[in-house]
């Protein structure tokens, strides 16, 4: 996959097909419409291409509110590779470019990428104040003669899949749920502390704070291949094993994974 930082740095694409968003969690959702993307992609000879966004928008649009992400961006980046996304395109989201109406973001795709198809959400909105929706893009593929498919809303066993109900999951420490949702253990990458507790017991911290996490509990976890107990307290998070570790070291980065 391909990484792009500057659209105006955009090389020429034959048959672009885009799906855009911040694609927090790659969850079942965003799966569906990543895959139907891709197949698109190739039924047209094209190139799938992902638009997102870095900071996340809602961190900009609304910096007071504290918001926790699902994926740092290079987790975000791995899972659309493995989905296999040809072009990702990550867009500097900032102050001036939160105040884009959609059609001047359209316009913007329209003179930077060679748009056959754009693959969205029901309810996507874009453009300043998310102003822009299905039906302003319905209107906009007439005039700058693009063709769009639309992914109906997504559910498992009734319950809705968006990221803002796996944040809530998981902070609530419903793991099952958040990992049904998203299709694939919960992770996140952490230090382990110099601080040995015991020959069974390491203490850890996030690297990223911003990354979601489960307030208190204790959780089935797996790093690398051993299992273990994850134990979230005031003030203090540690992991306990079964036996003596001797292939997990201080001061060294792992990921933990929610099973």
């Amino acid at each position: 996959m391909q990484i792009i930082n500057n659209i105006e740095s955009l090389a020429f694409y034959k048959n672009a097909v885009v799906a855009i968003g911040s694609f927090d969690g790659v969850h079942l959702a965003h799966q569906r419409l990543l895959k139907q993307l891709t197949s698109v992609a190739k039924s047209v000879n094209g190139t799938s291409m992902a638009i997102s966004f870095s900071p996340h928008p809602r961190t900009v649009i609304d910096p007071d509110f504290q918001f926790n992400i699902i994926n740092t961006q290079t987790e975000r980046n791995l899972l659309l590779e493995k989905i296999g996304i040809d072009v990702l395109l990550i867009i500097n989201f900032n102050k001036e470019f939160s105040l884009k109406s959609n059609e001047e973001f359209i316009r913007m795709l329209i003179r930077n990428i060679n748009l056959h198809t754009v693959v969205i959400g029901y309810n996507h909105n874009f453009g300043k104040n998310r102003e822009g929706n299905i039906n302003t893009l319905k209107s906009f593929a007439e005039t700058y003669r693009f063709n769009i498919v639309e992914i109906e809303k997504q559910f498992l066993e009734e319950q809705s899949i968006n990221s803002t109900s796996i944040r809530k999951f998981l902070r609530d420490g419903n793991i099952e749920k958040a990992n049904a949702l998203l299709g694939y253990e919960y992770f996140a990458e952490v230090n382990v502390l110099q601080k040995e507790i015991n020959n069974k017991q390491l203490q850890i911290r996030l690297v990223d704070d911003k990354k979601v996490f489960p307030l208190s509990g204790t959780y089935p976890v797996r790093i690398m291949q051993h299992e273990a107990k994850l134990y979230i307290g005031k003030d203090i998070t540690t992991v306990i094993f079964t036996n003596k570790i001797d292939d997990i070291k201080a001061n060294r980065k792992y990921n933990i994974y929610f099973i």
